[in-house]
């Protein structure tokens, strides 16, 4: 398993890049575990994890961490080991309307997210994409971690109020 996973991902190990990923939920079960070990490969390479709530618990359950609480998880999920012991990883978990959970550094922050009346709530598809896609826009502008997330907020708070994965010609984001 661990040869299938170096094919999978062979410019990782060389790599002297930067590199987010996401926690992914399965449907098939079977497939899960093989897929949770690549997962883990891959994560010694990873800086930034992203995922929402749910991903994060079932990725406690499968870990055996025995918590379902999403800061500990968060904090649990950066601390994991990265191949080059060098720099650090940050997890960052969403939660719908709750606050957004950041561990860096051995330390949780939380942030709030843009609070939407609920009848303006139109389709969450393509929520957590558009909050990496905001967050990752203002990251590689060198970016605090604050407004990374700020603009994850926002990108998600314009992408569930249309009807798919649409966005306004204009954003007005700043």
């Amino acid at each position: 398993m661990y040869k299938q996973c170096q094919e999978m991902f062979p410019c990782l190990p060389h790599a002297n890049l930067s590199a987010c990923s996401s926690l992914v939920v399965y449907r098939d079960f079977g497939s899960f575990v093989e897929d949770m070990f690549c997962l883990y490969y891959h994560f010694r390479y990873t800086d930034y994890i992203f995922g929402n709530e749910t991903e994060a618990r079932i990725f406690s359950k499968v870990r055996g961490w025995e918590t379902e609480n999403v800061e500990e998880i968060a904090l649990k999920i950066s601390q994991l080991p990265l191949a080059s012991g060098k720099q650090k990883r940050i997890a960052v978990i969403t939660q719908g309307a709750d606050p957004v959970v950041v561990a860096e550094d051995g330390k949780v922050k939380t942030f709030p997210v843009i609070l939407l009346p609920k009848e303006k709530l139109v389709d969450t598809n393509g929520a957590g994409d558009a909050f990496v896609g905001g967050f990752l826009s203002q990251l590689v502008q060198g970016k605090s971690i604050e407004d990374c997330v700020k603009a994850g907020c926002y990108a998600a708070n314009v992408i569930i109020q249309q009807s798919g994965c649409t966005y306004p010609e204009k954003p007005d984001f700043n």
